[in-house]
Parts: structure tokens; C-alpha cells; sequence
């Protein structure tokens, strides 16, 4: 029946043609003699207008916007996640060249304020939202390449003679050395969980701005929000437990991991901004940007990253499932190198003279160096 209701939702939707007005308003300059209401928007352009009776959004992709985001994916991708009920709105024209787009104003939809995602009942239904979306059937099938989109917008900068900061290049490099470990999946994710694209829909919670959704690790959106809002460590708890997952859970790892990551994307985000705005914001923006570039060298550097690196290096995959490698040093007796299990990757830890093996978890003797089940990899 659910299936049923998204088809003919479909064609229902397809029949809606604008009017010819509409449509040259939407190929051309905003028209005199059409009342525009400016939108909030970071990056892109938004305008409320009506016509002919009908409220309409149309959007003007922010300057540059095109080198790093590819239009077409966006529009697919946003389309699949309205007809799963994440995304509250659909387009009724598209231009893939400009990456305009037309949209019906919701009226219904209530936005939030910043500070709104500090309350513990907001985080509960943010996290849900993002668990709905990470586990659900979208068939995204883009990749997000966290690097290569730097590197896009890199580019950029440098032809628009906007000058990058030396630290920016150190860090790049110090990232990137961690971007293939076997740890990460590759889940549906929106890519750009900020407040300011939450909003409340007949009592449903659901995200706007598809723009920078694909396939990636779920750590990354849960990292995203948790890097803008600056979470601390108690409500970052609590968002992974809104989650269902455990604080010391590998998820919890790969937070610490996107972090700086997402700190340099947005010190990039903000020189992107001094392109486009007034003399006024230029300040602003840099030092947006400066900051962000110092608070990702602090998690780089910081005891928290190297131990969360330390840890998803030791994992590996095999046949499908993940893994991680077992420390065994000959001269060194076992329960003082891996003395306490559970608190690395939830095993029990050693006691009663026994050791538990990660791969099949049968019991072992600390006078063996190596598993005793024969089929176990740990040889």
C-alpha cells in the first residue's frame, strides 16, 4: 500500500505545470513587478513569491557553487528522499545548467532556531531522523568524496585569488592519510544536517537542502551537527545514545575522526563567502574561516584523535564483515598488552586467566599467543 501511495504521489506531482509566467520567470532576472521576499540561506539564494495564487521558492545557487556540487545528483537524490518522507518539498522546475530550482512554499513547516538543538528533546528526534535516513532504502548512488569536494573548492579559491592559509595545506595533507581505512560504510546520509535545514512537518521532523547528500559513513552527518553546534561531551553522549549506539562505540571514534575534516571544509565554506558578500562581512567570514582551521589543527593534534586513529586502523575487513587485528608481541605477555577488552571493543576483558578473541570470541588460555579455534584467522 506504501508503495502505492508514493506512485501516485509521482504523477500526481508530474502533472503540476507552471504557467508560462512562471516559467520565464524562472529562465530570467528577477522581474520589477514581482514582489520577492528574501529567504534565510547560507550559501544559496532564496525568494518567496507568489503567483497567480500559489506561493513558490525559487533558488539561485550560491556563487561557485557549481564546482563542487554536482546539480543533477542533487536533484535526483532529493527527489528520492521527499517520496521517503525526508525531504518536505519537490521540484516543479529544475534547471541543471544554472542549478535553479522551483519549489511550492510549504506554509505548514516550522523551521528551528540554533539554540533549539541544545534541548535533549530536539537532539532525540534529530538523531532518530538521521538513524531513519542512514538505515533506510534510499538508493543514492553517488559516493561523497569529503577530499575531492575540498579539492573542487580549493581550486576555486585559488583562481578567484583568495588566499589559502599555510596551516590549511599541513592539515590537508594530515587528513587525507586516513581516508581509506576498512572501518567506514557507505550508508544514504544527507551530508549537511545544519539547523537551519531541519524543519517540522505535520509533527514529523524532516531535512531540506539535499545538495550535498550520498553514500558515506553515518559518523560523518552525526559528526557535522555535533561540529557545528560544538557539542560537548555529555551532549554528544547523548546524541549516540538518541542514536542507539554506545559513547565508546566505534561510531563515537569516527566522530573524533570527521571532525577536523568538517572544520577545514568550513574554513573553506568561509573564504568561499568572501567572494560574494560586502566589505562589511569580509571580516566576518575570515575570521569564521580562521577559526575553524585553528579548531581542526586542536582535534588533530589533540590525544583524543590519535587514540580514535589508533583505533580504526587496527580494524580490517574480510568477506563482507569487519574486524579488528589483534596486538601480539611475543615479548610482551598478553593481558599487560590488551589488558581490558571491553573497554576497546566491547569484549569481555581478560580474567579467570582467559583472553576472548575478536574474530570468533572462543576462550582462550594467556599462555596461548594465538586462537585455538582452527578456522580463525588469527594465526
Amino acid at each position: 500500500m506504501y508503495w502505492i501511495l508514493i506512485f501516485f504521489t509521482y504523477f500526481l506531482y508530474a502533472e503540476e505545470v507552471p504557467s508560462d509566467s512562471i516559467k520565464k520567470l524562472f529562465y530570467s532576472s528577477l522581474l520589477q513587478d514581482i514582489q520577492f521576499t528574501p529567504l534565510s540561506g547560507l550559501t544559496n539564494r532564496n525568494y518567496l513569491f507568489t503567483n497567480e495564487g500559489k506561493k513558490y521558492v525559487i533558488r539561485f545557487p550560491g556563487e561557485g557553487t557549481e564546482r563542487f556540487i554536482d546539480r543533477n545528483i542533487e536533484q535526483v537524490n532529493s527527489k528520492k528522499a521527499y517520496f521517503h518522507e525526508f525531504n518536505p518539498t519537490y521540484v516543479i522546475l529544475f534547471d541543471s545548467t544554472t542549478g535553479r530550482q522551483l519549489t511550492p512554499f510549504i506554509e505548514e513547516c516550522k523551521n528551528y532556531e540554533f539554540e533549539e538543538f541544545y534541548s535533549d528533546d530536539l537532539l532525540k528526534q534529530t538523531a532518530n531522523l538521521l538513524r531513519k535516513i542512514h538505515t533506510s532504502s534510499l538508493a543514492f548512488e553517488n559516493y561523497i568524496d569529503l577530499f575531492a569536494r575540498m579539492d573542487h573548492l580549493e581550486f576555486y579559491l585559488q583562481e578567484q585569488t583568495v588566499s589559502l592559509p599555510s596551516e590549511y595545506f599541513s592539515l590537508r595533507t594530515a587528513l587525507q592519510k586516513y581516508a581509506h581505512l576498512d572501518c567506514f560504510e557507505a550508508l544514504p546520509s544527507h551530508g549537511d544536517p545544519v539547523p537551519s535545514n531541519f524543519t517540522l512537518l505535520n509533527g514529523k521532523l524532516m531535512l531540506f537542502d539535499w545538495e550535498y547528500s550520498g553514500l558515506t559513513d553515518p559518523a560523518y552527518d552525526l559528526a557535522f551537527l555535533s561540529t557545528v553546534m560544538n557539542y560537548s561531551k555529555e551532549q554528544e553522549k547523548n546524541l549516540l545514545h538518541h542514536y542507539g549506539v554506545g559513547f565508546m562505540s566505534l561510531i563515537g571514534e569516527k566522530i573524533i575522526y570527521f571532525k577536523p575534516i568538517i572544520e577545514s571544509w568550513l574554513g573553506l565554506w568561509g573564504l568561499l563567502q568572501t567572494i560574494s558578500c560586502n566589505e562589511s562581512q569580509e571580516a566576518f567570514f575570515k575570521t569564521f574561516s580562521s577559526a575553524r582551521f585553528k579548531r581542526a589543527e586542536r582535534v588533530l593534534c589533540s590525544k583524543e584523535y590519535k587514540k580514535a586513529i589508533e583505533l580504526l586502523t587496527s580494524f580490517h575487513k574480510k568477506d563482507g564483515k569487519l574486524f579488528r587485528a589483534f596486538p601480539l608481541d611475543p615479548k610482551i605477555p598478553l593481558i599487560a598488552s590488551f589488558p581490558n577488552l571491553s573497554e576497546q571493543v566491547g569484549l569481555t576483558q581478560i580474567e579467570f586467566g582467559l583472553w576472548i578473541c575478536p574474530y570468533c570470541g572462543i576462550l582462550n588460555s594467556i599462555t596461548k599467543r594465538y586462537c585455538i579455534c582452527p578456522s580463525c584467522p588469527l594465526k
